[in-house]
């Protein structure tokens, strides 16, 4: 089974973005 997490990034002072990887 694959495990997974979240990989967030900060883009700027008031932003993330976010993503699944397995």
């Amino acid at each position: 089974s694959n495990v997974c997490f979240n990989a967030c990034m900060k883009i700027s002072s008031s932003q993330k973005t976010c993503q699944i990887l397995c």
